[in-house]
């Protein structure tokens, strides 16, 4: 909880208010949202007032062959803030939210545009040539 907390806290912090979340499960190559601190993070985000986009290409197939179980059961909120892809995730976002080492997120944060801010939950892979005043994390 403190951990999910400090991040809220940071996120808030950056003044970021329109936020892309990559990787919503917790860990890359799994739809399974149970006891992911990812989901309370992003109700964090939302009580700030944060405008959250999720994209997560696993979860996403569940939703889409309908086996959303835990969300419809659970967290049916959560489901609508899912974009179909990384691309519409990002579009306008002053901040990306890394929430599980996804390959598919390497080349995106790498690419992402002048004054999009990332917080880092996992450590991706960075270039040396990152703006250390852009690039956020926790716990690494």
């Amino acid at each position: 909880k403190a951990h999910i907390q400090r991040a809220a806290t940071d996120i808030a912090a950056l003044g970021a208010r329109k936020i892309a979340f990559l990787g919503v499960a917790f860990k890359a190559d799994t739809d399974d949202l149970r006891e992911t601190p990812n989901l309370s993070l992003i109700a964090l985000l939302r009580e700030q007032g944060c405008e959250v986009k999720l994209y997560d290409s696993q979860v996403l197939a569940s939703i889409q062959g309908g086996t959303s179980f835990y969300l419809d059961e659970n967290l049916p909120e959560i489901k609508p803030l899912f974009v179909p892809s990384i691309e519409e995730a990002v579009a306008g976002a002053d901040l990306v939210v890394v929430g599980n080492g996804a390959e598919e997120f390497h080349q995106v944060v790498a690419g992402l545009g002048q004054g999009v801010a990332v917080y880092d939950l996992v450590r991706l892979p960075r270039s040396s040539e990152e703006s250390p005043d852009s690039y956020h994390g926790i716990c690494w």
